[in-house]
Formats: C-alpha cells, sequence, structure tokens
C-alpha cells in the first residue's frame, strides 16, 4: 500500500515539472534579487532527518556562487514582488516494509514576476527546476546533501 502511495505523489511532481517555464535569460543567482532557503518535508519514518544542516549548507553554497541570500524576512510569502526570490529544498519519502527509504529530491527556484516579454502578466516564474529519485536503508541524508551541492555547482557555472 505504501508504494501506491509514493507514486501517487511522485507522478503529479513530473506532470508539473514537464510544464515548468524556466527563465534561463534572468536565472542567473546574481541577477536574482534577494533569496531564501526554504525546507518542505515530506519525508515520513525519517527518511530525511539534516533539514537544519541543509538549509544551512544551502545558504551557504549559494552565497559562494553570487545569490543574495537573506535568513531574515519581513514577510510571510516565501517568495514577494519586491525583487525576493525562494530556493526550495522539498523531499518525499517514505519508508517501504523491507526498510528502505524511496523518495524524490526537488530543488526550485521560484519568484512573483513578471512573465518573460509580457510586462502585463504577473505570476510564479521558475528561474531553476532539479529533481532526483533515491533509496537507502537507512534515511536520504546523504543524497540530499549531493544534490544541494551539485545543484548549485551547475547553476553557478552557467
Amino acid at each position: 500500500m505504501r508504494y501506491i502511495i509514493f507514486v501517487v505523489l511522485i507522478i503529479p511532481s513530473l506532470l508539473n515539472a514537464a510544464n515548468t517555464i524556466i527563465d534561463k535569460e534572468r536565472a542567473s543567482l546574481k541577477l536574482l534579487g534577494e533569496m531564501r532557503v526554504i525546507i518542505v518535508d515530506d519525508a515520513e519514518d525519517g527518511c530525511w532527518t539534516n533539514l537544519s544542516y541543509i538549509k544551512e549548507l544551502a545558504e551557504e553554497n549559494l552565497a559562494k556562487a553570487g545569490a543574495r541570500v537573506v535568513t531574515e524576512h519581513n514577510n510571510k510569502i516565501p517568495w514577494a514582488k519586491d525583487g525576493r526570490s525562494a530556493y526550495t529544498i522539498r523531499v518525499s519519502a517514505v519508508r517501504a516494509e523491507t526498510g528502505q527509504c524511496f523518495g524524490d529530491i526537488q530543488i526550485f527556484t521560484t519568484a512573483l514576476d513578471y512573465g518573460k516579454g509580457n510586462g502585463a502578466l504577473y505570476g510564479k516564474m521558475v528561474y531553476d527546476a532539479y529533481e532526483s529519485f533515491a533509496f537507502d536503508t537507512d534515511n536520504l541524508d546523504h543524497f540530499v546533501i549531493v544534490n544541494v551541492k551539485t545543484n548549485i555547482d551547475q547553476w553557478a557555472a552557467q
């Protein structure tokens, strides 16, 4: 039964990723406004345990790559009209009856902004999207570390 629930969680994310518009022209870490790191924990049964460390790791690596990372903010919205963006790390994982954790690691950067080529169109813009699948007998902590570092390194190299 857990396998069915896991598949249902993964399929919508794949469908959304296929329809994602990535604005590569403005996707530079140096061009985007203030960026804050957001953690979304959709993992169950101890499949992801290093959330605080991952947030700090992402903030540090984004800053080294040229992003203007903020840890304090005056709004409760993950992104804002005033040039702020959100670097979101989301892990969805479940533990199978065999004891292994199976999961999906999604990393995406978004902001509310004007759409490409249309100053009148305002909505959620996606500047970067990254997804990976993983499984392990203990948890996905190591995989999340590797994926966050890989994502930031690839993005910074553009």
